[in-house]
């Protein structure tokens, strides 16, 4: 439950998202003389770590950033400024493909939902090490900030200011700033803001390619699911519908795939301060000016370079998620082609092997959904044995 009503100011949500996030580091800090940070060089980390600095001038703050050997997914250049911009030591540290290797994911014992992150399984092991070699129990992650903050991509922001204001004064202006923000036709957001039930926008070419990798039962689970009535959405605008899911999928971020138990991992954005505040702010605030995530810059533009704050895109994974891909080719067929997700008619099995036989020229959506599918099939496998342990017990 959410406590209190929704903020109607820019400057009330600014003020209030702010010092909840104050809160929770000030809280997690307490007792540390040392920090260590997964540092990307994104908004969220970058703002957590001047979350830090502010809340404990005089503590050790140690960053890692994680980086792969392609221009893509470098983001070296904005991890140093906003350590410099924070007063902490960077260390910078190779992903590596093939280290571990991908089959790791079935020794991760079972978690609520699948883990999307499979390709993460190397920077745990990394940090550990960093922070038993600098006397650390804990590591602060910026993640959960696209969940959190809600990085709108999607043409909700005019329905719910319509839901909210219906069409007085500054309708037009939302409007404008929600076509500026997902770089669509008026056309498009007038049709998604008055359909009546609702309106599913057309995903990439590339998206809509990737899913010819699952199997005939996905498309038909979908249906069911969506002539369930106890299924519909709670009567809440389309925009806050999207940003609760998004809060939800974030669970994920806690899957224990690749995480130690010898080093403590702390979201502050994710803490129930932080996500009560933002989801008293409607999602046309949090994206206000037609600017994605425009809220969460303001709130926190003393907290991050410049730099960082005007980043409208990070480094894609693409490429690196296509060399993990090619670098366990022989574990994932065998994962995918005769696991359970197989048995269920989940996967198409001619279109993933396609994808494992080429995997240099395969897009990165398609390394996307072949993530995803390995890591529902750990989870599968997870939820198997489980299971069977369970009986035995009883």
């Amino acid at each position: 439950m959410v406590h209190g009503k929704d903020f109607s100011d820019l400057s009330m949500a600014c003020a209030a998202i702010r010092d909840a996030a104050r809160l929770v580091v000030a809280a997690e800090l307490d007792g540390r003389d040392k920090a260590l940070l997964e540092l990307s060089g994104g908004l969220d980390s970058s703002i957590l770590a001047g979350l830090i600095r502010e809340a404990r001038p005089d503590i050790e703050l140690v960053a890692i950033t994680y980086y792969a050997r392609d221009e893509d997914s470098d983001e070296r250049p904005f991890a140093r400024l906003a350590a410099q911009h924070a007063g902490a030591r960077l260390i910078e540290a190779v992903a590596d493909p093939c280290e571990p290797p991908l089959e790791t994911v079935l020794d991760a014992p079972l978690s609520p939902t699948p883990c999307e992150h499979v390709t993460a399984l190397a920077a745990p092991a990394a940090s550990e090490a960093i922070a038993c070699a600098e006397g650390m129990n804990a590591l602060f992650a910026g993640q959960g900030g696209d969940h959190v903050f809600h990085d709108a991509q999607r043409p909700w922001p005019a329905a719910d200011w319509m839901r909210h204001n219906g069409l007085g004064p500054g309708f037009c202006a939302q409007l404008r700033d929600t076509v500026a923000a997902t770089r669509t036709s008026y056309w498009h957001i007038l049709r998604a803001t008055f359909a009546a039930k609702g309106f599913r926008p057309t995903p990439p070419e590339s998206v809509v390619r990737a899913q010819r990798l699952l199997g005939g039962a996905v498309e038909a689970a979908i249906g069911e699911k969506q002539r369930d009535p106890s299924a519909q959405p709670i009567d809440l605008p389309p925009g806050k519908q999207a940003h609760a899911r998004a809060i939800e999928a974030a669970e994920a971020l806690w899957a224990p795939i690749g995480r130690s138990e010898r080093i403590e991992i702390i979201h502050p954005f994710l803490a129930l301060p932080v996500v009560e505040a933002c989801l008293r702010t409607p999602v046309y605030l949090l994206n206000q000016g037609g600017r994605r995530r425009s809220l969460q810059r303001i709130a926190f533009a003393a907290h991050a370079p410049p730099a960082v704050l005007a980043r409208t895109r990070k480094g894609g994974s693409s490429g690196f998620n296509l060399r993990v891909v090619e670098a366990n080719r022989d574990f994932a067929r065998a994962l995918l082609l005769k696991g359970r997700l197989a048995d269920l008619g989940l996967v198409e099995a001619k279109a993933v092997a396609g994808v494992l036989q080429r995997p240099a020229q395969a897009s990165g959506a398609d390394a996307a959904m072949m993530m995803r599918l390995i890591a529902a099939e750990a989870w599968l496998r997870a939820l198997d044995t489980w299971n069977a342990q369970f009986r035995e017990r009883a």
